[in-house]
């Protein structure tokens, strides 16, 4: 699990100003090479996230090239190394494709996690971490926890840190509430203000609230508000037309009979306030999809 701590552009210090809103914006699954990935709807997408502010996280599967199984057989087959090189080259190929859609992008990342639809190449890196290395990202692994701290300039003790947690994702589930289970169990295992998870294609949003008691002389109850959030995708699962080899042939999604997700990112936004109880900060929250 990694741990990275947010700078912010343009500014002198490692502070969000007190008076700034926060904005995440989540851009995973997006499966490039795939048939049904969807290049204009994601340069749109992050055309606006730009215009809005916003900062982004990756949420893994990047590129539709090999899966844990698929890597595993590779691996197995003992290729020759001329057969291994044009395996490398076509996956730099998809890499510097993504790189190019998202180059406005770059500096803008909190972080990319590390999904399990990438490549591994002979000298130990991943795809994963070249589109880091294009986009300027922190590369975060399997799991990351991101700290946003936010500084009051009037008031230089008053601070504040978003904890962002978040990971690719695992396993199955159909229905919105399966990623939502996933989340919640999450949140009994790590502390944090926003909870990510990619992977099953939902683009599906929670906000809760946690409960806490005040260390002052006079203990009061203190709210404090959670986002869990499926990140979404930029693949279509079902496309009319859609062949391989020349023949119909449908998606994995397709295949499976999976039911067809919304395409795309949610927003979620982040900003202290004065006072709270006791005069304690506290953050607020909101999430669009």
């Amino acid at each position: 699990m990694e741990i990275v701590e947010f700078a912010p552009q343009k500014t002198a210090t490692r502070y969000l100003p007190w008076d700034s809103t926060l904005k995440i914006m989540p851009i995973g699954d997006l499966h490039i090479g795939a048939d049904g990935f969807k290049a204009d709807l994601l340069g749109r997408q992050i055309e606006q996230g730009l215009k809005d502010g916003c900062y982004f996280i990756g949420m893994g599967d990047m590129l539709d090239f090999t899966s844990s199984s698929n890597r595993e057989r590779l691996i197995n087959a003992n290729l020759y190394d001329s057969a291994r090189t044009v395996i490398d080259e076509a996956a730099d190929r998809l890499v510097d494709t993504l790189a190019a859609i998202l180059k406005p992008s770059a500096g803008r990342w909190l972080g990319m996690l590390e999904g399990n639809h990438m490549w591994c190449f002979d000298d130990g890196t991943t795809s994963d971490m070249a589109l880091c290395r294009a986009l300027k990202a922190p590369f975060l692994g399997s799991c990351g926890l991101v700290q946003c701290r936010f500084k009051d300039a009037t008031s230089p003790r008053r601070t504040i840190t978003c904890d962002v947690w978040g990971a690719h994702g695992y396993g199955g589930g159909a229905t919105p509430a399966g990623i939502l289970n996933k989340l919640h169990r999450a949140m009994e295992s790590f502390e944090a203000d926003v909870y990510l998870m990619g992977h099953l294609h939902r683009l599906v949003a929670e906000k809760v609230s946690r409960l806490y008691c005040s260390h002052s002389p006079n203990p009061k109850i203190i709210e404090r508000p959670k986002v869990l959030c499926g990140t979404g995708s930029f693949m279509a699962g079902y496309q009319q037309g859609s062949k391989y080899a020349g023949r119909p042939h449908g998606s994995y999604v397709e295949r499976k009979i999976l039911p067809p997700s919304a395409l795309g990112s949610p927003v979620i936004a982040v900003w202290p306030k004065r006072g709270g109880t006791d005069g304690m900060p506290v953050l607020e929250m909101t999430v669009t999809q």
